[in-house]
């Protein structure tokens, strides 16, 4: 985090919005006091809206490091806020989707569970449908994460065309 005073400001304005279009904050200063941030808009719309979206660590995967904003507690946003703050170009952030749900036999009954499905295209000279796909599925009640490393499982998908 940079720290600038107004009169630096006025003099390397163009330098300063590059730094915080790079996800750098800068603390704008009057007379040694903070009294304006300039922050990166995408970043500040990500923190304003941790309650409605899914944010990831880039580094990380199998459903790791991550929070579903309308599932998190208050705490665990307010984790996600300082993380974000400290290490922006560490996280992305995605609108929660509305997964389809499918008939899974769970415990010896049927029950809906959230599912996604990626079909196969290959595409060479023509494009190839392959008749077939992977349908990961989120067995815990009420879940949306699919990975088989946070307990998801899969169902066998045919593709007809």
């Amino acid at each position: 985090m940079d720290h600038v005073g107004a009169r630096e400001l006025r003099a390397n304005l163009a330098a300063t919005v590059r730094k915080a279009g790079a996800g750098e904050r800068v603390i704008i200063t009057l007379d040694g006091r903070p009294v304006a941030a300039l922050v990166y808009r995408q970043r500040q719309h990500v923190i304003e809206n941790l309650d409605k979206l899914v944010v990831k660590a880039v580094g990380e995967s199998g459903g790791y490091g991550m929070l579903i904003g309308p599932h998190s507690t208050a705490e665990e946003r307010e984790e996600f806020r300082r993380r974000i703050i400290a290490d922006p170009r560490n996280y992305i952030a995605q609108p929660t989707l509305a997964l389809s749900r499918a008939p899974c036999f769970i415990e010896g009954q049927v029950e809906a569970r959230h599912v996604d499905l990626r079909p196969y295209i290959l595409f060479g000279e023509q494009a190839t449908i392959v008749p077939g796909g992977l349908t990961r599925v989120a067995l815990r009640k009420g879940s949306l994460v699919v990975n088989s490393s946070q307990g998801g499982g899969s169902k066998d998908t045919w593709v007809l065309f």
